[in-house]
């Protein structure tokens, strides 16, 4: 039942963020064999607009993942994804990052729980199949006082998680997410609810709640209103405390600043006033790496830029 040959799954991607919007193909390419166990590799593309991938549409190959079956419980590497022998109240521990079979992050944090709510069977192309109805356990923050808060989802055999949604938390059941540290959770950026799914023998098939096309872009998106950055003389690059930013566009204006990070997270929202087209942002509290700015002038035009934080 899970993944045969042809299998392919199309899920949204990003929507809490939405500098970044197209779709996530995952796709069967073979079998292989690791530590004397078959595995299936699926393939994971992202296709639309994402600023850290360059300008307009592109088509970038984000990662490989391997599955595998045995007695009807699904693995993601060495983690359980999916149980379909289990029964209510059963439980286990979300699955964590991997890439090639080694943990994307150092997970230093307790792994949170899965817990099966419900039980079931759902007809899809005449196939009778065994649903889950699962609650997954996240925590931001470790650090955070806030309690420990949960998502529910809907887990088919065949497909997988079979949940259409826009939130994002609902779309790392495919691409498990919970590689969890003292300071944050890392969840991939991953997906959002399923589009489409589809195998050699099994038509196409999407949840009643997804109406457009399995390729669906939205493109009336964010990039489509921007103009030129060129116009925008943002330095140093990479920044350690003061980034400046400097541009005609912005003479003597009052501007709307924006990061996010790379998963969505937005990490500085604050109005800052242009003096003769110039500005600094103090960006001394950042961790390093890759970071997406906004930048939105009294007018509501709208420009983006990547920076990186050193």
């Amino acid at each position: 039942m899970w993944c045969p040959p042809g299998a392919t799954w199309y899920y949204g991607a990003y929507a809490m963020y939405p500098q970044v919007n197209g779709y996530h193909k995952y796709e069967y390419t073979n079998d292989t064999i690791v530590n004397s166990l078959t595995y299936k590799k699926i393939k994971k593309t992202f296709t639309g607009f994402n600023p850290f991938y360059g300008a307009g549409i592109t088509t970038k190959t984000e990662n490989l993942l391997f599955m595998r079956e045995s007695n009807n419980v699904i693995y993601y590497c060495n983690d359980t994804l999916y149980d379909f022998n289990a029964s209510i109240g059963n439980t286990w521990l979300r699955n964590r990052t991997w890439l090639n079979f080694q943990l994307a992050a150092v997970c230093d944090a307790p792994r949170r729980k899965v817990t099966v709510l419900d039980t079931g069977h759902i007809v899809i192309n005449t196939s009778n199949l065994k649903t889950l109805k699962l609650q997954y356990e996240y925590k931001w923050r470790e650090t955070d006082t806030e309690p420990i808060k949960t998502y529910t989802v809907l887990i088919c055999e065949k497909t997988g998680n079979i949940t259409s949604t826009n939130d994002v938390s609902n779309g790392l059941l495919f691409e498990p997410g919970s590689c969890e540290t003292v300071n944050a959770v890392i969840h991939p950026v991953a997906s959002t609810g399923l589009r489409c799914y589809a195998d050699n023998n099994f038509a196409p098939y999407s949840p009643p709640s997804y109406t457009n096309t399995c390729t669906y872009i939205n493109t009336t998106n964010i990039f489509e209103i921007k103009s030129s950055n060129e116009n925008i003389l943002i330095y140093p690059q990479p920044a350690n405390n003061i980034l400046n930013l400097s541009s005609p566009l912005f003479s003597n204006k009052k501007v709307q600043v924006i990061i996010n990070n790379t998963i969505g997270q937005m990490v500085l929202n604050t109005n800052i006033q242009f003096t003769n087209g110039s500005c600094q942002i103090n960006v001394a509290t950042l961790t390093k790496g890759f970071y997406l700015l906004k930048l939105t002038d009294e007018d509501l035009k709208t420009y983006t830029q990547k920076i990186i934080v050193e």
